[in-house]
């Protein structure tokens, strides 16, 4: 089971291209949530050993977020907008009419913040970046709530307290739910977990957890019901939620031992690399994935196969162009103004990784 961190968010980010692009396999909520419990366990690691050192953490780690985030986001919202308006100029024109309502629908998908609440998103695997905004405001907050208390409690109580959530919001057809924070905290706050407990899993256990992710999306396939329900979408109804929404949530839970394993590994410069080129390729192929739609609009299954082949190979060879000639340029600049912060203990001046 040689899969490294970096690896392993590439993967996720490649099951949704997949996903996105076929509808076949519907398991791109079950690599989000992943990544949400991914990017707890980072965050919580990297504010609590490398930001908590410089004299204002607070701000230095989320300006270092920002420079993170907006450059590659800004990039691909400006590229899907040019091709939008080339290939239809009414799906995007409206947008830029001198508005108040336009003004405030620009403001959200340039801030990010309340972004996953709009109806039109123009980037829409953005909306994760809103949630993934939010938990950065809170992350150092909820890292002092794991040192003052058991993590243990803390993860019991979310967790329960999201479920009540998660069941009030399925009986009363509250819609608004899922586009907060709440609906996600839990995957943050169990990859917080994994760091603040020093949860390690034997590589037996992680190898489990990882076949039982397989066993049980196997299982679905083999009876001809949830087949066609997956593959045509068909919604099936448990406890007032989507079937398969409540089965991306399960696969996510029980992916954790293979996480808590998966994060311990040594990451080798190319592991690094894939890591990096994740996100990019996250945001990234949605842009390609507008004219891709627009050709196989009409087409079977099997016509579509050359086109499908010929937009995973566009989206890689873009994925890389932008990670070695922009992504890298902006992550210079952001490790470039974290070695000119001064540290709380040493007036010298450190760089973070």
């Amino acid at each position: 089971m040689n899969i490294g961190p970096g690896l392993l968010r590439f993967i996720l980010a490649f099951m949704v291209v997949i996903y996105h692009s076929t509808r076949y396999f519907p398991l791109g909520r079950f690599a989000v949530y992943v990544f949400f419990i991914l990017s707890g366990y980072w965050i919580f690691r990297m504010y609590d050993e490398k930001y908590q050192r410089y004299e204002r953490p607070y701000k230095t780690f989320m300006i270092s977020r920002i420079l993170r985030l907006f450059p590659v986001y800004y990039l691909c919202l400006a590229l899907i907008i040019i091709i939008k308006y080339t290939l239809d100029k009414s799906n995007i024109a409206p947008f830029f009419e001198p508005d108040i309502s336009n003004f405030a629908y620009w403001s959200q998908n340039l801030v990010l913040l309340t972004y996953n609440l709009l109806k039109n998103q123009i980037l829409r695997p953005a909306w994760s970046l809103d949630i993934e905004l939010q938990f950065y405001l809170m992350a150092p907050f909820l890292l002092g709530l794991f040192t003052s208390f058991k993590p243990k409690t803390w993860l019991v109580v979310l967790l329960s307290a999201s479920l009540l959530v998660y069941l009030i919001s399925a009986l009363f057809q509250v819609t608004y739910f899922d586009c907060t924070l709440l609906a996600y905290l839990p995957f943050f706050v169990i990859g917080g977990f994994i760091y603040k407990q020093g949860l390690a899993p034997s590589r037996n256990i992680a190898r489990y957890s990882f076949l039982a992710v397989i066993i049980v999306f196997m299982v679905h396939y083999a009876f001809p019901s949830f087949r066609d329900a997956l593959v045509s979408q068909t919604g099936i109804m448990f406890l007032g939620y989507d079937y398969f929404f409540l089965l991306n949530i399960y696969l996510a839970l029980i992916t954790i031992p293979f996480v808590a394993y998966n994060v311990r590994q040594k990451s080798s410069k190319l592991d690094q690399r894939l890591g990096g080129m994740s996100y990019v390729l996250y945001l990234f192929h949605w842009v390609m994935n507008v004219p891709f739609r627009s050709l196989v609009q009409g087409v079977s299954l099997w016509e579509k196969i050359p086109y499908l082949i010929g937009y995973l190979l566009v989206t890689l060879i873009g994925t890389i162009v932008i990670s070695v000639y922009f992504d890298s340029f902006f992550e210079k600049l952001r490790k470039r103004w974290l070695k000119s912060q001064v540290v709380k203990d040493n007036p010298m001046r450190v760089l973070i990784k």
